[in-house]
């Protein structure tokens, strides 16, 4: 039997709350009643699609997730170019963690321009981190730094200093990524000053142990060399 839109919406709110106390089977029983209902309303499937994503992502079903941002964009209207750009970043970030470089590259893009094409700059710099990112993780060092750059450069005309931060870090990440220690501690640390600026503890301790990191990782493989080098001296005697 249907169920009036009220009662739909009220079931969206209710599997909302369950979902946020960690009543996964409670709000999925709500969510599955709506889907299915023919009076449910284009906004509340939206969500409710979305929500889905959301529980799936948390079980760890990233393809399953991905089916269901996807589903959502088709019902999305052209002028609803927010929601299709966090569709799009949503889904690329998923690819991200199914290790396929090459999709999630295509999904950030697809965010960046939905975003660029409306003239949101502060949401232009995010997508731009976000699609250096993907090539980061692909090894394209000169295109993920160059969108690091260009993102750095309208946060820093923003005033968005927390952005910023969050910039060094991707650098430093990537810097990080290409065995370039010196310089991912560089920009490590230039995070570091704004969040000790700012008095934001909890990422303090974060980027710190960030730090200390790759100073281990730098070590490792300083110590590995040097034992390498020595071997082969050594063989090189016999």
């Amino acid at each position: 039997m249907a169920s009036s839109a009220e009662t739909l919406e009220q079931r969206y709110k209710n599997a909302v709350e369950s979902f946020k106390q960690k009543k996964t089977k409670t709000a999925l029983e709500n969510l599955k009643v709506i889907v299915l209902d023919e009076n449910t309303t284009r906004k509340i499937r939206i969500k409710s699609y979305e929500l889905l994503a959301k529980i799936c992502v948390e079980k760890e079903q990233f393809e399953k997730a991905i089916k269901l941002y996807k589903n959502t964009l088709n019902h999305l209207k052209e002028s609803e170019w927010e929601l299709k750009a966090r569709m799009y970043n949503n889904i690329g970030l998923l690819y991200n963690r199914l290790k396929d470089n090459e999709k999630s590259i295509k999904y950030q893009e697809l965010c960046y321009e939905a975003i660029k094409k409306h003239g949101d700059k502060r949401g232009e710099s995010i997508a731009m981190r976000n699609l250096g990112r993907a090539y980061t993780l692909q090894g394209d060092h000169v295109k993920s730094l160059r969108l690091y750059e260009d993102s750095l450069k309208i946060k820093r005309k923003l005033g968005d200093n927390l952005g910023m931060a969050r910039n060094y870090e991707s650098m430093a990440e990537d810097f990080e990524f290409n065995e370039e220690f010196d310089k991912a501690i560089e920009y490590y640390e230039k995070a570091l000053k704004i969040y000790l600026d700012g008095g934001i503890l909890d990422e303090v301790e974060r980027v710190k142990r960030g730090i200390q990191k790759v100073k281990d990782w730098k070590k490792d493989i300083e110590e590995y060399d040097e034992y390498y080098m020595y071997d082969i001296d050594s063989s090189d005697q016999f």
